[in-house]
């Protein structure tokens, strides 16, 4: 372009000089995993179990007190969910889903309590 030429004619894309939308939200919820963006330009990261290198990883211990009944059916919904997804089911990623559906239904545990006498307290 000669010296003092205001534009070029090859440029096809003029420059933008606005600044393109930052999303500074994180890419997940701690309780319920990653969360949906509205934001076209974000690049999609790996699921969290491809994420982390071991099962406990990102986790803290929680001991859980539980009736025979409980410990006895969480071995047939293992087995249940491991025929479903057709791949082996860590027992932390078990109990973990678990207690995330339960977080998103509120109503649901609230039943099971009541049942459990909860509404003689």
């Amino acid at each position: 372009m000669k010296p003092g030429a205001e534009s070029d004619p090859f440029d096809d894309d003029p420059v933008d000089s606005t600044p393109a939308e930052v999303d500074t939200e994180p890419d997940h919820d701690v309780k319920t995993g990653p969360r949906a963006t509205s934001t076209v330009a974000t690049t999609q990261e790996p699921p969290y179990i491809l994420r982390r290198s071991t099962v406990k990883e990102g986790r803290e211990p929680v001991q859980f007190f539980l009736r025979e009944q409980f410990i006895d059916g969480e071995r047939e919904f293992r087995r249940e969910l491991e025929e479903r997804l057709e791949t082996d089911v860590k027992k932390s990623d078990l109990r973990e889903a678990a207690y995330a559906f339960a977080q998103e239904h509120p109503e649901e545990v609230a039943k099971i309590l009541r049942k459990w006498g909860y509404e003689y307290r």
